[in-house]
């Protein structure tokens, strides 16, 4: 099969209605695959739900926070824009 990089969380249900679900792992491979190789450590079925896994850095961390730090100066200066607005009679 076909090598992946993405990540699976990899449960199955912890009792018998499905009320509830069991954690078995975190897995990376072809689905079909992690499928067998959990087989035996099911409750009825095994369960895939792709994950993401970001990658955090000190730069992606400074990306971060200048998005914010403009998010807010953003923010800010609409705050302004509507006070102007609303003195002209707009609301």
């Amino acid at each position: 099969m076909a090598k992946t990089n993405q990540v699976y969380k990899v449960t199955t249900e912890g009792d018998c209605e499905g009320r509830s679900t069991h954690t078995i792992a975190y897995a990376r491979g072809d689905p079909e695959d992690i499928i067998v190789h959990y087989d035996k450590m099911k409750m009825y079925r095994i369960d895939l739900t792709p994950i993401t896994i970001h990658d955090v850095t000190p730069e992606s961390v400074k990306k971060t926070r200048d998005l914010f730090d403009e998010k807010k100066d953003l923010e800010k200066r609409l705050e302004e824009i509507q006070k102007s607005l609303e003195k002209k009679g707009f609301r």
